[in-house]
């Protein structure tokens, strides 16, 4: 064999595994589209807290069905609504499990994005597509929720939390939002997977999102948090777990520095991963959820409340710093153990059980 020979020969082997390797960054870019399969079941319903609800039916732009519920105050005066946004792979339930105490005082308004939960689809974004859910959503709230919403926030996990910056931007008149585990931008957290899932095929991201980009025929990451963020007005509190591999610390502290908003909290879980915080922040999660929704529906001037410092919370194997220590110190001791957030699942003859009682109260008043 000739050294030109083998010279052909080694360029033929180059450019057969560069097409191969081409296929196959081709076909990993379609997981950025692909749902999570199978759907992971609602792990709760509204019932399971005793709490009303509707069932509500919607369409997106696209013609895409979504599947929501609207949970009514248990405060039947309530004119404030939460709609609330899950995260890639997840569905209403899961996020019912951990802010159904929210009902007490708010309206509620979960719906499952597009390929997720109850909702149609066959195509799961990481937040370009769902916002055009959100934006269904919101309208059918308006349209149909009359004296229900006039006041509105948005609380979103994740992919949601991106969803809930974008809803916020381009409806000016929602009151504040809410973040937990929320990304700084779709390039990042899709490097920030492939470094804990497959660290080799980081080198190949950018292709990646070119071959994405190409079939979606958009840039998805006009979307991200990236790119609306410094573009906020209302409030925002910002939550996020410092055990949190696929938001890593400069991640989390870009996304709070570029937010354009005059009033921001951060809220830092110790010891939560991605999207866990309500498991591991328990009580004190569930009360800076409910204050800060206290704040930005009770202020005059949503843009005027004065900031809260970072708080930052700790497990039981760590002790609080003094700062920290308050009247709830005994109750909110021991976060890891008291942030076991109840399914509650109850029979239908409980839940019935329970209706009457309620009904023979209100007879009595």
């Amino acid at each position: 064999m000739t050294s030109m020979q083998i010279f052909y020969m080694v360029i033929a082997a180059v450019i057969v595994s560069a097409v191969f390797l081409l296929r196959f960054i081709y076909k990993k870019s379609f997981m950025l589209q692909t749902p999570v399969m199978p759907k992971p079941p609602l792990p709760c319903q509204p019932d399971d807290y005793y709490l009303p609800y509707e069932n509500v039916l919607f369409t997106a732009a696209d013609g895409v069905v979504l599947k929501g519920w609207f949970i009514p105050s248990t405060n039947e005066d309530s004119s404030e609504t939460v709609i609330i946004c899950h995260g890639r792979g997840s569905n209403k339930g899961q996020l019912l499990q951990k802010t159904h105490f929210l009902a007490e005082k708010y309206n509620l308004f979960y719906f499952d994005f597009r390929a997720c939960g109850e909702s149609k689809g066959n195509m799961s974004t990481i937040g370009y597509m769902e916002t055009r859910d959100f934006d269904a959503a919101y309208t059918f709230l308006k349209t149909n929720k009359e004296g229900y919403a006039d006041r509105v926030a948005v609380m979103g996990c994740s992919v949601g939390g991106s969803v809930a910056i974008y809803g916020a931007v381009k409806y000016p008149e929602i009151c504040g939002i809410i973040t937990e585990s929320t990304f700084l931008s779709l390039r990042s957290v899709v490097e920030n997977w492939c470094r804990s899932k497959m660290p080799l095929f980081t080198v190949f991201v950018p292709l990646t999102l070119s071959f994405y980009r190409r079939r979606l025929k958009t840039d998805p990451e006009l979307f991200s948090p990236l790119f609306n963020a410094p573009r906020l007005k209302c409030p925002v509190l910002f939550i996020h777990g410092d055990n949190d591999r696929l938001i890593p610390e400069t991640d989390r502290k870009e996304l709070v520095n570029i937010c354009g908003s005059s009033y921001k909290e951060e809220f830092i879980v110790s010891g939560a991963t991605h999207t866990k915080c309500a498991e591991t922040g328990g009580v004190m999660y569930r009360e800076r959820i409910s204050a800060f929704l206290e704040k930005i529906f009770c202020s005059a001037d949503k843009n005027t409340i004065a900031p809260a410092q970072e708080m930052k919370i700790t497990t039981e194997n760590e002790s609080a710093p003094d700062e920290l220590i308050t009247e709830n110190e005994t109750r909110c001791e021991n976060a890891a153990a008291a942030a076991q957030i109840p399914t509650a699942k109850h029979s239908t003859a409980e839940i019935q059980t329970e209706a009457k009682k309620k009904k023979n109260k209100k007879k009595k008043k």
